[in-house]
């Protein structure tokens, strides 16, 4: 279960948003990082749950990964399931060698 010290509640308006800088990327430059998105949650009251991905390939023009958060809102899915993401959708990069965030 995630820490309660690693949740936090924003209003919509203060919710992180997806940077369109990161579709510049090519899609191999995320692969072996961690990538932030938000996920619909399906509940009125939070809609976007925003949850860490570890990039592990390619499909197409998106990315593949597991999901490196365990969900609080976002019941059908699990801490470890495979996930697609999309370059329009990402809002963080985190690369896991330097230990730092990267910018676009």
């Amino acid at each position: 279960m995630e820490s309660s010290s690693n949740l936090r509640m924003f209003c919509d308006e203060h919710s992180p948003k997806a940077d369109p800088r990161w579709k510049e990327r090519e899609l191999n430059f995320f692969t072996d990082k961690l990538v932030k998105r938000g996920f619909a949650t399906g509940d009125p009251k939070v809609h976007i749950e925003h949850m860490w991905v570890e990039v592990t390939g390619i499909e197409g023009e998106k990315l593949v990964g597991t999901l490196a958060n365990d969900p609080v809102w976002c019941e059908e899915l699990c801490f470890g399931d495979t996930v697609l993401v999309d370059r329009a959708d990402i809002e963080s990069v985190f690369d896991k060698t330097s230990r730092q965030e990267v910018q676009p």
